[in-house]
């Protein structure tokens, strides 16, 4: 068991933290906002200092993500809810961590897991 969890490191913690964020129930919406970007934090941690880099990311999900962030902060600037648009810039920001950490660092082992 442990050197499944050794194995699999950057997985288990993934789907750890979005356990507890499923799980943590309704109502607590600042509690999971608080765990999910603390967990992109850890991932990224983890990522970088025990992982090690199996592919590079292509130029094509590069640019399309690059360009919806930057749409979002353009829609930032002129929105009406200012508090609300970098709420959501901010996941967009951790959706596109979250996929280059599992693009970049996972192994074809790790996708049939």
């Amino acid at each position: 068991m442990i050197t499944f969890i050794r194995k699999y490191l950057i997985l288990n913690v993934f789907f750890l933290f979005l356990g507890v964020c499923l799980f943590l129930g309704d109502g607590q919406q600042m509690l999971i906002d608080v765990v999910g970007a603390g967990g992109v934090l850890v991932l990224v941690l983890i990522a970088f200092l025990y992982g090690k880099r199996q592919r590079e990311l292509p130029l094509t999900p590069t640019l399309l993500f690059g360009g919806t962030i930057l749409y979002f902060c353009i829609r930032t600037i002129f929105s009406d809810d200012i508090g609300y648009s970098v709420y959501t810039t901010v996941r967009m920001v951790e959706a596109f961590i979250i996929f280059y950490i599992l693009y970049c660092f996972a192994t074809d082992e790790d996708r049939k897991v």
